[in-house]
């Protein structure tokens, strides 16, 4: 008797569901604790995310002969890691030896940049008076009040340093912390080429394998998962790539215009920093405001003025236009987000933010459409949700 009610239908169901629960609280955990040697298998896996399609391109192009088995499916991949190869290298010896020597050239002129900055600065002081203005304040401010101002600014001054040493003292403690974990990463980085060729051999079979551990009930509302997700970071991969080189090429040809030195250099960081969302272009715009000022003035004024009409134009128009066309999320939902995705994560958060919220956005959508009274199928769910584009028997 109590053999049937443990194997009966319903029992049967409700054990699998416990069984995957654990499972998957296990691994979340395994995954958690491990997180930081995981970094190298992390980046193997967005790339083979990123290169999966070109791949199964490649293979679909072989021809029937070829295609027979496994050997069609490992050309394409050899065939991707040659032209990747060669892309690098391309790359490396044509675009990387300029930035190169842009960065030598650098760090070898950071003393007498530094003394120009300085200089600058001076002039700038002596053209707003305001060295007459400190003058003034000595003979005019009582001595009195003067110590007690000064002894203010000294009390915030041992703060602001003592702020300080805990933040490096944070530091150093961090940095030990990924020293003792440096000999695993290099071992990842040095396996991730021979597991992301495997996970590219074998893509359709985990995928499979992955969908077939979830119970049958469940199967098809897992699909549309998988399918929601793969929709919406494929969007943002391609906005962002959009975005980071058109922010990048824009801030290049300004700073070429003005006459600022080190433009390939500085353009390649507000593409990268681009990708950091709402203080990206600020970062970006750092370096080449220290640069411009050691030139003079004027190239400081022009500099700042063509940083700032790139944010307003990425800000108000671009990004708006872009990743609203690719994730359909309101621009004051995604400053909202920002924010909140930062508070959780940081920069990472801050740069997943808007790609989660769309998943929630689109899970959401269906899941409420799915649990409805009239009890819909999938792909009749799907339908209703305004999700046309997901096809179950794709997987």
């Amino acid at each position: 008797m109590n053999n049937k009610l443990f194997y009966s239908p319903d029992a049967v169901r409700r054990n699998r569901l416990i069984l995957f629960a654990v499972a998957f609280i296990i691994t979340l955990y395994i995954l958690i604790r491990s997180w930081g040697i995981l970094y190298p298998f992390v980046i193997g896996f967005v790339l083979a995310y990123l290169v999966l399609p070109l791949v199964n391109f490649l293979e679909e192009k072989m021809p029937k002969a070829i295609r027979r088995g496994k050997l069609g499916r490992v050309l394409a991949i050899c065939l991707v890691y040659l032209g990747l190869l060669i892309l690098f290298v391309a790359t490396l010896y044509l675009f990387f030896s300029v930035v190169v020597q842009q960065v030598s050239m650098l760090a070898s002129e950071v003393p007498s940049l530094t003394n120009r900055i300085g200089d600058q600065w001076n002039n700038w002081m002596k053209e707003q008076n305001l060295l007459d203005l400190w003058d003034s304040y000595q003979k005019n401010i009582s001595q009195d009040v003067r110590l007690q101002i000064e002894s203010q600014l000294q009390t915030a001054l041992q703060r602001f340093l003592d702020t300080l040493v805990n933040i490096v003292q944070q530091g150093v403690g961090n940095a030990l912390d990924v020293l003792s974990k440096t000999l695993s990463f290099i071992l990842g980085i040095l396996i991730v080429p021979i597991w992301l060729f495997y996970v590219l051999s074998d893509a359709k079979e985990l995928t499979q394998a992955i969908i077939h551990i979830v119970p049958s009930s469940f199967r098809s509302d897992f699909i549309v998962v998988l399918r929601l997700i793969d929709r919406i970071f494929n969007s943002f991969i391609r906005g962002q790539l959009i975005l980071c080189l058109i922010i990048g090429f824009f801030s290049f040809m300004g700073l070429m215009v003005i006459g600022v030195p080190y433009t390939v250099l500085l353009g390649i960081i507000a593409g990268f920093t681009e990708a950091i969302p709402m203080i990206g272009p600020l970062l970006g715009m750092i370096p080449a405001l220290f640069i411009a000022f050691s030139v003079d003035t004027n190239t400081f004024i022009y500099t700042f003025i063509l940083y700032f009409i790139i944010s307003q134009a990425e800000a108000m128009w671009l990004k708006p236009r872009i990743m609203g066309n690719y994730l359909s999320l309101h621009p004051a939902l995604v400053m909202i987000v920002l924010f909140i995705g930062a508070n959780i994560g940081g920069i990472i958060g801050m740069i997943l933010s808007a790609p989660v919220t769309a998943v929630f956005r689109d899970l959401f959508k269906y899941t409420y459409v799915r649990i409805s009274e009239n009890a819909l199928s999938p792909e009749a769910a799907l339908v209703q949700a305004g999700l046309l584009d997901l096809k179950l028997d794709d997987v």
